[in-house]
């Protein structure tokens, strides 16, 4: 499988990141899995205390109406970040859109800042599309290796990291990301917001452990990796002493 990696810099303005997406989209091949990071489409900036009052909850909508558009066209599979309006509450959310579904993942442990304007996920599931099971985790997520557990139990063979953190001591939570994709022996797909002070890169990891892509951080890049999803393996999980330590979801 082909994973293109869009690290581009999200801004307020919800129709120039529209643009940025559809441009990406629109140089994509068919098949191809597209990433975009956290608050994509609708900015992410939790830290001022009125950014969701102004945030359009149908201008929102219309913008990921028109990224499903051109993905059912080129058959992509696209996840793009962005708050979402939903029965009431605002979510953190990644939406996955593919020629035949269309999920949306509310982010589950919220950041204390989140905590401020978002209502927090409840489920933490893996899917399938495309004849790939995968997970989704969302920027400070990878804190919380039980949640990458329990997707791998689950049958991911990809977790998709969907990454807004760009404060300059972010970038030592690269290691963390390594020993998530070491662990459970999984690809880990991250990207990750190219606004300044970008210092953790946006990356791509075998199920070894060994960075295969490493972006250049503040720097807009759109990177193409293939997978090879034979290296997924249960090797480490098969050995583990469920009799001392189990993961399990409640």
């Amino acid at each position: 499988m082909k994973v293109r990696i869009a690290q581009l810099s999200v801004s307020k303005d919800i129709d120039a990141n529209l643009d940025k997406v559809i441009s990406v989209l629109q140089k994509s091949s068919s098949n191809e899995w597209v990433l975009f990071p956290e608050g994509m489409i609708s900015g992410y900036y939790p830290e001022g205390a009125t950014f969701l009052s102004q945030l359009n909850p149908d201008v929102i909508e219309k913008s990921i109406d028109k990224i499903e558009k051109i993905v059912h066209e080129k058959k992509l599979n696209c996840l793009v970040g962005s708050a979402i309006r939903l029965n009431g509450n605002w979510y953190n959310s990644t939406i996955f859109i593919s020629p035949d579904k269309k999920i949306i993942y509310r982010k589950n442990n919220l950041s204390m800042l989140d905590r401020n304007h978002f209502t927090a996920g409840g489920e933490l599931k893996s899917y399938e599309a495309d004849h790939l099971r995968f997970g989704i985790q969302m920027c400070r997520e990878l804190t919380f290796p039980e949640q990458w557990k329990l997707l791998k139990k689950k049958g991911a063979q990809v977790i998709f990291h969907i990454n807004n953190a760009i404060k300059a001591a972010d970038g030592l939570r690269e290691h963390v990301l390594i020993a998530r994709a070491f662990e459970n022996q999984v690809w880990v797909c991250s990207v990750n917001n190219a606004s300044p002070p970008q210092k953790m890169s946006s990356m791509v990891i075998d199920p070894s452990g060994k960075v295969v892509w490493k972006s250049t951080p503040q720097k807009e890049e759109v990177h193409v990796e293939k997978l090879d999803l034979s290296l997924v393996s249960d090797y480490y999980l098969s050995q583990e002493r469920t009799d001392l330590v189990e993961v399990i979801e409640k």
